[in-house]
């Protein structure tokens, strides 16, 4: 399961992003990313697919707080190739705990490691510099 490293935004700045790779080269496996974040801000969750094997589609539950609401995010597919933004408000997604976590499954028969190539990074929205 790996772990993903936040990045916070700047206000008129640049930052680089932390990628975190897919650990799991078992065929048809889904693999779990877990985010911490600083606080309750609007986050932008960049996953990248490679190319040549496929689409993978990930999906994000919601918290486990009464305030959370209902419905997750629902099932995204990022394409054979390309990079996907999911554009999201933490405090609905996280956990007590103060984590998100991403499920990610490889098209069939297919590795999110070896395959895919699949990474993951998180940039949260800047309060102030």
């Amino acid at each position: 399961m790996p772990t993903v490293t936040n990045t916070q935004g700047k206000i008129n700045e640049g930052v680089a992003l932390v990628l975190a790779a897919a650990a799991s080269s078992v065929v048809n496996a889904t693999e779990d990313f877990v985010m911490t974040l600083d606080g309750d801000h609007r986050t932008a969750i960049l996953v990248k697919n490679g190319a040549g094997h496929g689409a993978v589609t990930i999906a994000i539950p919601v918290g486990d707080g009464f305030w959370f609401g209902k419905g997750d995010a629902g099932a995204l597919t990022v394409a054979d190739g390309t990079e996907q933004v999911l554009y999201l408000e933490s405090a609905k997604y996280q956990a007590n705990a103060g984590t998100i976590t991403m499920t990610a499954t490889p098209a069939t028969g297919k590795r999110l490691l070896t395959d895919h190539a699949l990474t993951v990074s998180v940039l949260e929205e800047p309060i102030a510099n």
